[in-house]
């Protein structure tokens, strides 16, 4: 019996063993044919690039350049020079049509929101449809950036750092093809994303406005009022700012990390205008709009002391002792749980101060 049970045993895993060659052999067959799946379609997209070329050139459309073609720049590194290439004081002081234009009387107008959800508009027409996203992606960098034209290295870095050079130049071609369609739905002879000198970059004759650079110039207006001493001109300015930032710069491109420098440098000037007004609507006994600037100010960053501090002083201004006393507490909650800190000396004080006042009243 002990003997029929060792043979059985040794058959079941001769079984095992022999199941375990041939899984292994068909992850190899399979990893090979992916690779070769894989060599297959960048072929094919190749090939795309080449006819796509060639209907382009055929049309008169502005030259795409080969695969294959030269760079004249060596590559720019993805993470050098962001910072500058996003820097809001050059969208101050340069607005979108005063860029070089072409000879094109009729070229179009093209509106760019990032402050709410993601829109273009091209002569009032939105573009409701994109190839996929890293078009949609790659495009809202060229217009950010659209004072600073970007080399095909740069992008392919950028954008695909982990991909093998080839695999990146033609993903960049394929890309660029995508943008130009999208827009050309709207306008099918304009030559709207250009290559020249070894740079990529949107047509300069195009007259662009964005949210960003609208909400640039009104918070430099709003700063150059308040130096002067007009509280009245720059709080208007400082409120346009407050409308137009609906929400963080591009919210659903969350990992992106180009966006970041810009992102954080839009955000602090939309806490600076919220600050001012803060202490605007404070200073005329404006309370319940002062409130509902404190309560801006705290979605952005609800651990601001300042901005809760400043709600319980115009709840009890306003009568309301019982809110005020609710806010400290949300004010403690909230550092605790973001930052495991309590309120500092001067929140406390302040509490303590509407504390007494509502048990002697």
């Amino acid at each position: 019996m002990l003997e029929q049970l060792l043979d059985a045993a040794e058959r079941v895993a001769s079984v095992c063993t022999a199941l375990q060659e041939n899984v292994a052999r068909n992850r190899q067959s399979l990893s090979e044919s992916q690779d070769r799946a894989q060599k297959v379609i960048e072929r094919l997209q190749s090939l795309l690039e080449l006819v796509v070329d060639a209907t382009a050139h055929s049309a008169g459309d502005e030259p795409r350049p080969h695969i294959d073609a030269p760079e004249s720049s060596r590559p720019e590194p993805a993470t050098s020079d962001v910072r500058d290439r996003l820097d809001l004081d050059a969208a101050d002081t340069q607005a979108a049509g005063e860029l070089a234009k072409d000879n094109r009387a009729d070229a179009p107008a093209i509106n760019v929101y990032f402050l709410r959800p993601f829109q273009v508009d091209v002569n009032d027409t939105p573009i409701e449809h994109w190839p996929n996203c890293k078009a949609k992606t790659i495009f809202k960098h060229l217009v950010l950036t659209r004072d600073r034209p970007a080399t095909r290295d740069y992008l392919m870095e950028l954008f695909w750092p982990d991909a093998e050079p080839e695999a990146a130049r033609v993903n960049l071609n394929v890309a660029l093809y995508n943008i130009r369609s999208a827009l050309r739905r709207i306008d099918p002879t304009f030559p709207f994303v250009i290559h020249d000198g070894g740079h990529y970059s949107l047509n300069r004759g195009l007259s662009i406005w964005t949210d960003v650079d609208a909400f640039a110039a009104l918070h430099k207006r709003a700063a150059e009022f308040d130096r002067t001493g007009d509280t009245e001109a720059a709080a208007r300015e400082f409120e346009a700012c407050v409308e137009l930032y609906r929400n963080e710069l591009l919210a659903e491109d969350r990992y992106e990390d180009w966006i970041v420098p810009i992102r954080d440098q839009l955000r602090d000037r939309y806490l600076s205008a919220l600050k001012r007004l803060n202490t605007h609507y404070f200073g005329r006994a404006d309370f319940a709009q002062c409130v509902t600037i404190c309560r801006k100010l705290l979605v952005v960053d609800c651990c601001n002391e300042e901005a809760h501090c400043q709600l319980m002083r115009c709840y009890a201004k306003m009568g309301q002792l019982q809110l005020a006393q609710m806010q400290y507490r949300t004010c403690v909650q909230s550092l605790a749980r973001e930052m495991g800190v309590p309120p500092n000396g001067a929140t406390t004080r302040v509490y303590r101060d509407i504390v007494q006042r509502t048990d002697s009243g």
